[in-house]
């Protein structure tokens, strides 16, 4: 199916909107996290905020173990108040 020449015009102004930062609102790079205490945590956030390092193919395999660690943590009997 074709697109019309309006419908072209939106994809591109979307395109060019998506690939423009606003360092404003733009996350930097160099982001430390704090520590939470909790090591699987602070292993996880480490993990996705050095994704940025790593090859784009890796980078969902990076986000899904980041997730297991997390989850292995909020289901873990561990200390709860």
């Amino acid at each position: 199916m074709s697109r019309t020449g309006a419908e072209q015009a939106v994809w591109r102004a979307e395109d060019e909107a998506m690939t423009q930062s606003d360092p404003e609102t733009t996350p930097s790079l160099d982001t430390v996290a704090e520590p939470t205490g909790n090591a699987g945590v602070d292993a996880a956030v480490a993990d996705v905020l050095a994704v940025t390092d790593r090859p784009v193919g890796e980078h969902v395999a990076v986000f899904e173990l980041a997730h297991e660690r997390l989850r292995a943590v909020l289901t873990s009997p561990g200390d709860r108040p």
